[in-house]
């Protein structure tokens, strides 16, 4: 049984680290009962709480990426045309 206990943790944490769905709303999709006894499996399992790696996957996923900033010469405004 622990084979499909650990599988299904597994699945469960791959859902919080790739969708917005609550901690909750995904456990009970993977057929959880109860939240309490699911909380600290998954701490035994992850070494972390579910609601832990919601949170961090969250700061991540609020932080902007420095990949889309613009420099501060392009917001400079508009440039001269280039003389031929």
């Amino acid at each position: 049984m622990s084979y499909v206990r650990n599988l299904r943790l597994d699945r469960i944490r791959q859902d919080i680290l790739t969708t917005t769905d609550n901690v909750g709303t995904i456990a009970y999709r993977w057929g959880v009962s109860h939240l309490g006894r699911f909380a600290g499996d998954y701490r035994d399992h992850f070494d972390e709480l579910p609601s832990d790696t919601a949170d961090r996957v969250a700061h991540v996923r609020a932080r902007p990426s420095s990949h889309f900033r613009t420099s501060s010469a392009a917001s400079a405004g508009p440039s001269a045309p280039p003389s031929w």
